[in-house]
């Protein structure tokens, strides 16, 4: 029962691995795609579990109204693993409401979709919403010349005009409700992070430009909530080394990019095996 959900693991941890590799933007699909199933398999083989050890319960039996021929097969779900499947659902429960309360806090509604902030403080971030809304304040600008300037602000239009707050809430979701899922939130960053570095790229149409503005405007931008998106997020040390260095040949990022569809599409299976688990179980329920 648990084997689909060792696969899933096994999928998102090889491409953690190898993530760099890829293009920015197919990366963060696949590991927005790797965490979002990881989380459900988890989540189906947990509630299957809870469901079987309920199953044998006589107080659940009554309540709920559980088929009479399943109370034999309670000894299949010990104690320990029902209760332990109990805790673990109202863990993963409590963190996904904690991670919606996180974004709702800071979404925006309104609002010009770029303000440059009159403030000495180095800013520079794109908060959440339906209408992204990007702050750049007049502190950072003071740093940066004209052409890193333009950095800044197709960096940060990038991530407002892709949305990509949607794959930061999707994993973030996944791993408040599953802490140890957790290593899959750095890479993910990452990937963003890099994605909106290479529509900077397209924009300033210098690759070294835009690196230089990045190393600039990281050491000077104050760290912002979780949640957000900004010029320091990610690890600004490998971002700035992938953009300095040769773009690797399309013929490598395509084995990359199949391996990594590969790696999705087991992590996918195991979810949906354990779906299957838990439809199979609920329909011998009376």
């Amino acid at each position: 029962m648990l084997l689909p959900a060792l696969v899933a693991l096994g999928g998102a941890a090889a491409v953690g691995r190898f993530h760099r590799r890829l293009p920015p933007r197919t990366a963060t699909w696949l590991l927005t795609s790797l965490t979002i199933a990881c989380g459900l398999a988890l989540l189906w083989a947990t509630a299957t579990v809870l469901s079987g050890y309920l199953a044998g319960q006589p107080v659940t039996e009554n309540l709920f109204g559980w088929c009479s021929h399943l109370a034999h097969q309670r000894e299949h779900v010990p104690t320990i693993a029902g209760l332990a499947a109990g805790a673990l659902l109202v863990v993963m429960v409590t963190g996904v409401v904690r991670s919606i309360r996180r974004y709702r806090r800071l979404c925006t509604e309104g609002g010009q979709p770029l303000e440059v902030l009159a403030s000495a403080e180095p800013i520079a971030v794109t908060l959440p919403g339906r209408r992204p809304r990007v702050l750049i304040s007049t502190g950072l600008l003071a740093c940066l010349d004209h052409r890193q300037r333009q950095v800044v602000y197709a960096h940060e239009l990038a991530h407002a005009r892709l949305r990509h707050h949607r794959f930061l809430l999707a994993g973030d979701i996944v791993v408040s409700a599953i802490p140890f899922l957790r290593p899959l939130a750095g890479p993910l960053s990452h990937a963003i992070e890099r994605w909106a570095d290479e529509e900077a790229v397209s924009v300033v149409g210098d690759r070294r430009v835009v690196a230089t503005a990045i190393a600039r405007a990281a050491i000077a931008v104050t760290a912002h909530a979780d949640g957000t998106l900004g010029m320091a997020t990610g690890s600004v040390a490998e971002r700035v080394r992938a953009l300095l260095a040769p773009r690797p040949r399309y013929v490598v990022d395509r084995a990359w990019s199949s391996i990594g569809c590969l790696a999705v599409a087991l992590t996918v299976g195991a979810s949906s095996i354990q779906l299957h688990h838990l439809f199979t179980f609920t329909q011998h329920l009376c």
